[in-house]
């Protein structure tokens, strides 16, 4: 019986395609499966059960290596919430004042209700 072994739903694709190669390159068949029309079946990939074990400790190796790396390029680069809001900020500003008017919008009837 098959087994999910990686769940791929948000997942960056580059990351599918090396779990994808590492199971290839090990000879371990596989079966890919998508979110479908609406997104609610589980996108993952799916082993044999026999095959599973030896599946799921090549993906751990893989997601230590992995993690490793983006530990690595985050202590290089910190970013912070200064960086963040320069890159964008009429992103941030929007979203604020988006935000401020929705309150608005929501507590001003009681506001006037109560004079």
């Amino acid at each position: 019986m098959a087994q999910l072994i990686f769940k791929t739903k948000h997942v960056p694709d580059d990351e599918c395609m090396a779990i994808r190669c590492l199971l290839v390159d090990n000879d371990i068949l596989f079966h890919e499966t998508g979110a479908g029309l609406l997104g609610l079946a589980i996108a993952g990939l799916w082993v044999d059960s026999e095959q599973a074990q030896a599946a799921r400790t090549l993906i751990d190796a893989e997601q230590a290596v992995r993690k490793q790396q983006v530990d690595q390029s985050y202590q290089e680069n910190p970013r912070s919430f200064w960086v963040l809001f320069m890159a964008n900020p009429m992103k941030w500003l929007g979203s604020i004042f988006a935000i401020m008017g929705l309150l608005a919008l929501v507590l001003l009837p009681f506001y006037f209700l109560q004079s």
